[in-house]
């Protein structure tokens, strides 16, 4: 029991650290403002702020993303946490955070996110955001295919990049 209130009592510190300035040693800048954060929490749970912050030559305490605040914020609160509340992020935005889970190789977050997503229906408002090539291990987009086009995770790039023009083009 005192393991467990243990660590218990780490993630409530460290969950208290999401987005407080308090002990921040870096700054993430999406859309020129600073979001605080630490790099030792950054680099533990994900591979690319561990490459980016400590195997690269980085320098200065300023790292910027090219990627919308509104699919970073949830991303970050999961590294501080390990919570993820879907119902603050809509689904158009779903797929842009999915492509950013990826990106920062953040698994249990890819995976979380990918079984949400098997639910959505790719349609012609949301196509766009799809990134063909991090488009991998993705979904069955019922209203575009039909049952015997059921696609494997191998087969999903291609079907992304040969259809999307005629994704784009349905009405």
């Amino acid at each position: 029991m005192a393991c467990l209130e243990s660590q218990n009592f780490a993630l409530r510190c460290v969950s208290q650290l999401y987005l407080s300035a308090h002990l921040s040693d870096i700054a993430i800048v999406i859309d020129d403002e600073k979001i605080p954060c630490h790099k030792t929490i950054l680099a533990a749970t994900s591979p690319f702020f561990e490459k980016c912050l400590f195997d690269e030559k980085h320098v200065g305490n300023e790292l910027i993303l090219d990627t919308s605040k509104q699919s970073f914020l949830p991303a970050l609160k999961f590294m501080y946490t390990g919570e993820l509340e879907f119902d603050n992020i809509d689904e158009d935005r779903l797929i842009e955070f999915f492509s950013l889970s990826q990106s920062l190789q953040i698994k249990p977050l890819v995976d979380m996110v990918e079984h949400r997503l098997n639910g959505i229906e790719i349609s012609t408002k949301n196509v766009e955001l799809i990134d063909p090539l991090n488009f991998s291990k993705f979904i069955r987009p019922t209203k575009l295919v039909s049952d015997e086009q059921y696609f494997t995770a191998q087969e999903t790039k291609p079907f992304g990049i040969r259809h999307k023009p005629e994704i784009l083009s349905t009405k």
